[in-house]
């Protein structure tokens, strides 16, 4: 006996989605393209290469990043052995559209980015096996006309003035300071911005102790740190100007910090 179907009745539930990666990364405030959300970190080469796509006017030979072709887009992704190791200064630029979504620290992947700059350099990077760590921005919101026509500028005459803002969130000569299980009070003089270390790029802010003659940078790519500091970023629009006093919860190298806000008059 075959069971009875009752028709005409709606099925309600709830679906979620499961992301395929999440990754730590910044919100930037300062966007190389005006109104357009940004954000700021650095990803693992293989995730990269998982995670990404390359728009190619046509296709030429086998390449470690996925391709796909577009009549509009004047590149070909080869690997040129012979330019040595890459430099990711600026960072490799992704176009995450609505398939990346950023929470308050992290970015979750769901599908494949676009790349719009930087892809000959992963390619390269994996031929050269020289980095394993890459920094990278990431636009949110961007259709297809958009990243073509950011493309574009970048390879235009005023490629250098679209740059720069990318330019200014890498590095810094500052001296850094280490945060120990003992208070320190300081003021944060920067949003987040990356610095390379021995382990790749990691997400880096300026801060000047008090009384202090000379400013310094305290890396801050520790979920703990990254947490909290985002919090106050979007209580009050920046880091900036904000005083806190942070330390770490015991002398372990793995502790995680503890960190008060001091002066927060953006509430």
């Amino acid at each position: 006996m075959q069971p009875r179907i009752k028709t005409g009745k709606s099925i309600k539930g709830t679906f979620a989605a499961v992301p395929r990666l999440t990754t730590n990364i910044l919100r930037c405030d300062d966007s190389i393209v005006p109104d357009v959300p940004a954000a700021v970190g650095t990803i693992l080469l293989e995730d990269i290469a998982a995670h990404v796509v390359v728009p190619v006017q046509r296709k030429l030979g086998k390449t470690r990043l996925s391709q796909e072709t577009a009549a509009d887009w004047d590149r070909h992704l080869i690997t040129n052995l012979e330019l040595g190791s890459p430099c990711f200064h600026p960072p490799v630029l992704l176009s995450a559209r609505s398939r990346w979504h950023l929470g308050h620290s992290v970015m979750e992947v769901f599908d494949r980015a676009i790349v719009i700059d930087g892809a000959k350099r992963l390619e390269s990077a994996f031929a050269h096996e020289s980095v394993s760590v890459l920094p990278v921005i990431v636009l949110m919101g961007l259709d297809s006309k958009g990243e073509l026509r950011l493309r574009r500028q970048l390879q235009s005459t005023q490629a250098s003035a679209v740059h720069v803002k990318t330019l200014e969130r890498i590095g810094t000569s500052t001296p850094r300071l280490m945060i120990d299980h003992q208070w320190i009070e300081l003021e944060i003089l920067s949003d987040p911005f990356v610095v390379v270390t021995t382990r790749g790029y990691t997400p880096a802010m300026l801060v000047r102790r008090n009384r202090a003659a000379h400013r310094e940078h305290v890396l801050i790519g520790a979920k703990s740190l990254a947490t909290e500091l985002n919090e106050l970023r979007l209580r009050r629009g920046t880091l900036r100007g904000s005083r806190i006093s942070i330390k770490k919860q015991s002398p372990e190298r793995t502790a995680p910090y503890v960190l008060h806000v001091e002066e927060d008059t953006g509430e």
